[in-house]
């Protein structure tokens, strides 16, 4: 008994020194990675011929003009990069260096979007520099950002460490699975596992894909680039970080939102403000908080798996497959919002409301109401998760009535006590009339037809010709639900510039080809599927309540799939169950095309970070 003892312990405490390893290395990338970092101060922005006015970099500003003219100090870390990056709609046409100006190859340099990869070595000879730059932006939004680019030979060194930093401590992991438990890994018990490989190896190799792919991406994005209202996001995490409470809702763009990611942030912030470290770098460290939140909502779909796919490893393979490598989930990992906290509680309510149903399990299911209130204290549609646990309570057949509606009440109970709170303090004592609080001062740019034919027209040529989405034009099919809705699901409503658009076009002509395949796997003897019920009506209800919202509010933007990424987990269920209900002949060119899918996906963040 003593000599396996020993072997145990020695296994424990192997693991709790890689582990420890692993921290530490983390710390000190962190580290070099913050000496590689840049920094704006004493930064003033003239608008056309407007007066010249102090702002901010990252730059951004809704104007009609043309010209914008930057002038800033641009301060450098102990490691400065040479090589940057500098990302703009339009041109810059001249560019001066602590008074110097620098040779634009053709005159100028321009971007379709993507940004402009170019050298500036007299920025690494002093830390404190001097910078004019004027440029021709396309109008209606004029924005400026520039950082070290990620081909830039430290910062790229910086990466591939960390990369590869992470593929060895999960090697070690999925190494390790079956031997010890996952908090086993950490050192807290010395159990094994009932079932030796109870998490299927290929599936953990797959999720560390998905978080490398998440690192990429977010490595080649900085904050302030493809994100939605990251100005007015910042403001509420600024707003909370000075005051620690919450603002009236109709302050600013962003301040009608739910205040608990911004909560979370602020508290970060004001450590990080109190050890000195800079705004920008707490930016950055917010930005690792939506990374991890990705890699939980990735996490979570690993279990979704499980539940929807027992014993089926070939099927929990794929959905695993699609969740790591499809570019809707990847590109929330960069994103300063409370949409990406919104998905973490989103995708954990679904799995628990999946476990609810198949096995009536009350902790799952008063678990799911706490998951509901905090869903609504940080985003305001999580109240649709409330009629999606009710369809399914009352469908679930192990539960007898008195239970089904003591639960039921338990659950509005919990809710209510959660947030019951803010709707008071949004809705009765500031006399907020709509939920999304700032759907009225809406650009009217972005109005379109509310006709029936605008939700039932999908015309796939428009949208491979158009690739990416503009809400301010209608060439790009933007008054059409269905081909917004598509689109925004893959990409958001953001241009990834034209190196990457033959690619994207691939990634969405692909899942075209999954729509009928989806489709068969939701009608094909859908009453002997065990999880139907919890699948459709969450289909059902946030499309109906999202297609409703257009209606009654019509702007493009409310077209987004974002605020309905929930439905991702029952497409890909319907897409895998499809496709086994498909006759044996055909089964492996569905196969082959999901195996097509997450290739293109795997090849999305990297294209992306080389082209950073």
């Amino acid at each position: 008994m003593a000599a396996p003892m020993k072997k145990k312990i020695r296994k424990i405490w192997r693991s709790k020194w890689i582990f420890g390893t692993f921290l530490i290395g983390l710390l000190i990338l962190g580290h070099y990675f913050d000496r590689t970092a840049i920094s704006f101060s004493r930064s003033t922005c003239q608008v056309g011929n407007g007066p010249e006015e102090p702002c901010t970099i990252p730059f951004r500003a809704r104007s009609p003009e043309e010209l914008v003219t930057v002038r800033t100090t641009l301060k450098t870390g102990d490691l400065p990069p040479a090589l940057y990056h500098i990302n703009l709609f339009g041109c810059i046409t001249e560019m001066e260096i602590n008074g110097e100006a620098m040779d634009l190859p053709g005159g100028e340099l321009c971007s379709d979007g993507s940004g402009i990869t170019t050298l500036l070595e007299p920025l690494t000879a002093s830390r404190e520099n001097r910078l004019l730059i004027r440029m021709k932006i396309r109008p209606p939004v004029s924005q400026f950002a520039m950082r070290g680019s990620r081909r830039d030979p430290v910062i790229l060194t910086l990466t591939i460490l960390l990369m590869l930093h992470v593929l060895w401590f999960g090697a070690f992991v999925i190494s390790s699975l079956g031997r010890l438990g996952l908090l086993g890994l950490l050192g807290f018990h010395l159990n094994k596992l009932k079932k030796p490989n109870s998490l299927n190896k290929p599936i953990a190799w797959i999720f560390l894909l998905g978080v490398i792919l998440r690192i990429l991406y977010v490595s080649a994005t900085p904050y302030s680039l493809r994100s939605y209202d990251w100005q007015g996001h910042i403001e509420y995490f600024r707003y909370v970080a000075d005051r620690f409470t919450i603002p009236p809702a109709q302050l600013s763009w962003e301040m009608f939102q739910p205040p608990l990611t911004y909560f979370l942030g602020a508290a970060w912030m004001r450590l990080g403000q109190r050890i000195g470290r800079a705004e920008d770098l707490l930016l950055q460290d917010l930005q690792v908080g939506s990374f991890l939140l990705s890699v939980a909502v990735l996490a979570i779909c690993v279990w979704i798996a499980r539940i929807v796919f027992p014993n089926k490893p070939k099927e929990q393979l794929m959905f695993v497959g699609l969740s790591a490598t499809f570019p809707g989930l990847i590109v929330w990992s960069s994103r300063l919002t409370n949409d990406t906290t919104y998905h973490f509680f989103a995708f954990l309510f679904f799995a628990l409301l999946l476990h609810f149903w198949k096995t009536g399990n009350r902790t799952s299911f008063i678990t799911a109401a706490v998951i509901t209130g905090l869903g609504m204290l940080t985003k305001s549609h999580a109240l649709l998760f409330i009629p999606i646990a009710a369809v399914c309570l009352f469908f679930q057949k192990d539960l007898p009535w008195k239970k089904k509606i003591l639960w039921g009440f338990g659950f509005l109970g919990i809710v209510l006590i959660l947030c019951g709170w803010l709707l008071y303090l949004r809705f009765v004592t500031e006399g907020e009339r709509f939920i999304v609080g700032n759907v009225m001062r809406l650009d009217p740019i972005v109005l379109v037809p509310r006709g029936l034919t605008y939700y039932l027209i999908f015309n796939p040529l428009r949208i491979l010709e158009q690739i990416f989405i503009s809400n301010v034009s209608g060439v790009s099919g933007r008054p059409y639900f269905l081909e917004y809705f598509f689109r925004s699901a893959h990409f958001g409503s953001f241009h990834f510039g034209a190196a990457l658009r033959e690619l994207s076009g691939m990634i969405l002509l692909t899942s075209m080809l999954f729509i009928p395949v989806t489709m068969f796997g939701m009608a094909r003897k859908i009453r002997k599927e065990p999880v139907a019920i919890p699948m459709l009506s969450t289909i059902a209800i946030l499309l109906a309540a999202q297609c409703i919202f257009r209606w009654i509010h019509p702007h493009a933007t409310g077209q987004d799939f974002r605020f309905s990424i929930l439905l991702l987990a029952p497409f890909f269920f319907f897409l895998i169950r499809g496709m086994a209900l498909l006759p044996a002949r055909w089964q492996p060119l569905v196969m082959y095309s999901i195996l097509a899918s997450a290739t293109l996906g795997t090849l999305f963040p990297f294209f992306l970070f080389w082209s950073s």
